[in-house]
């Protein structure tokens, strides 16, 4: 699963790491990582993420996310300010702190298991732990990318939200707005105005577009051809194609394994 949104510039993004230097770290930290922690580690150590959410397991709410757009590398202004954070904020000891900001962070629970530990969520201010995850395993796998509203923004307020206005957004050059608009669109009544913008974006020249794509169908693919009108459907799999043959191996994998979960004999 390949997490990173993989930007040249990335404050949380650190120098290339090796399954050498991750074993170093870890006799330093006298902790194992996760399996699947290491293994994105070694596609890229560290970074903003191409997720913004991550689903709390187990909880009765259908919208319960916790916002999260990066991970820590391996390595000093990675895991290893663990220890440094722990201490200035008050948290608890025995766990390994893996994002956060200093409002709230998100940390493997060794408290618990010193083997395949929970993911927990800490908010300092309240005191508050809450057990996002049975292991880092059902984290990833519990990485989404949610709806994303302006808020008291009296100029934004029909943005994003009708097809002129969105059409002028996608014409655009604001990529984070694209971004947003598209994600706030993804549940469309009209399926075909959102599939012919969702094809054209799947060729955009700015990579996060296309993977916002990506994530959008790979989320809601089984829902839109449900939802959806059958003669529709043949727009579904040209923008399953294109993302195919994207230079971008990430996207292009993805969008593989998209089509091989679906079959178009569901169509």
């Amino acid at each position: 699963m390949f997490v990173w949104v993989n930007e040249v510039e990335d404050d949380y993004k650190l120098p290339k790491t090796s399954e050498v230097e991750i074993n170093k770290i870890e006799k330093q930290l006298n902790t194992e990582l996760p399996a699947s922690y290491k293994e994105i580690l070694l596609e890229q150590n560290g970074g903003t993420i191409k997720f913004n959410s991550v689903k709390k397991e187990n909880h009765l709410e259908t919208n319960a996310y916790f916002e999260i757009n990066h991970i820590y590398g391996c390595g000093q202004g990675g895991i290893l300010d663990s220890d440094y954070l722990i201490d200035e904020w008050g948290l608890p000891k025995n766990i390994l702190i893996f994002s956060g900001d200093g409002n709230s962070f998100f940390a493997l629970d060794y408290r618990k298991d010193s083997v395949n530990p929970p993911v927990i969520y800490l908010e300092p201010e309240t005191e508050e732990i809450i057990e996002v995850a049975h292991t880092f395993d059902d984290f990833l796998n519990n990485l989404s990318k949610e709806e994303v509203f302006f808020e008291n923004d009296e100029d934004n307020e029909d943005w994003g939200t009708s097809e002129e206005a969105a059409e002028t957004i996608f014409s655009g050059n604001d990529i984070l707005l694209i971004e947003v608009t598209l994600l706030n669109l993804q549940y469309p009544e009209n399926h075909k105005w959102y599939f012919e913008q969702l094809l054209k974006c799947a060729i955009h020249s700015e990579v996060l577009i296309r993977e916002t794509v990506t994530n959008i169908l790979n989320n809601n693919l089984e829902i839109y051809i449900i939802e959806s009108d059958k003669n529709l459907h043949f727009l579904l799999k040209e923008i399953i194609e294109k993302l195919i043959a994207d230079k971008n191996e990430s996207i292009s994998s993805e969008a593989r394994e998209i089509r091989k979960r679906i079959k178009y004999k569901h169509f």
